[in-house]
Parts: structure tokens; C-alpha cells; sequence
């Protein structure tokens, strides 16, 4: 099954990571403006991911958006969430707060 989920979404990952300024960290390439931006952009994903999973899980413990949070008042970038039009992420059950867990998890483990 792993096999398959994975050849299923490859061309996704790929598409993705060509969009993603990410990249152009392993390649030593990105500006200290672009990765500033880059982990604020990952601060504001985590803290409203974060939040909601852990409305519906209580055992979960989010941590990814305040370890960021670090690094970013070490980068003089200020913390404040912005609020988005359409900003309407939630998770509504333990099983949609699972499957966003797998997927805040899952990113981390393939940026490793």
C-alpha cells in the first residue's frame, strides 16, 4: 500500500517542490529574505494546523509552530498570524484531525 500511495503522488511531490522555495535551501541558493519568509510561511501553516488538530485530539501536542516561532524572534521577523480571506482550515473530528495530523507529521519526517 505504501508503495502505491507513494508512485500515486509523485508527480504531486515533485510539482510541489518545484514551487517550493525549500529546495533552493539544500542547494544553498535562497536568500536570508526568502528563508525568512520561507519559515514564516511554515510558522503560520503549523500554529493554525496545530491548533485545530489539537482542539479534537487532546493528547496531541503541537509543537513545530513554537520552534519556529523561535527561530524567527532569533531573525527579528515578528510572529503576529496575519488573518487570510477564505482562511477556513479545520478540523471537525478525531479523524480529520488524524489525517491532518499524518500530514503535519509526515512533512516533517520528509523534510528530514
Amino acid at each position: 500500500m505504501l508503495t502505491d500511495l507513494r508512485e500515486a503522488t509523485t508527480e504531486l511531490h515533485r510539482q510541489i517542490e518545484e514551487e517550493n522555495t525549500a529546495g533552493r535551501i539544500m542547494d544553498h541558493s535562497i536568500s536570508m529574505e526568502e528563508y525568512k519568509n520561507l519559515l514564516f510561511q511554515n510558522y503560520v501553516a503549523y500554529a493554525i494546523s496545530e491548533k485545530e488538530i489539537s482542539a479534537q485530539l487532546s493528547g496531541y501536542k503541537g509543537t513545530k509552530h513554537k520552534e519556529l516561532e523561535k527561530d524567527l524572534e532569533q531573525l527579528s521577523v515578528p510572529v503576529k498570524i496575519p488573518s487570510f480571506p477564505g482562511d477556513n482550515f479545520s478540523c471537525n473530528s478525531e479523524a480529520e484531525a488524524l489525517g491532518a495530523a499524518y500530514v503535519v507529521e509526515g512533512s516533517a519526517m520528509g523534510g528530514m
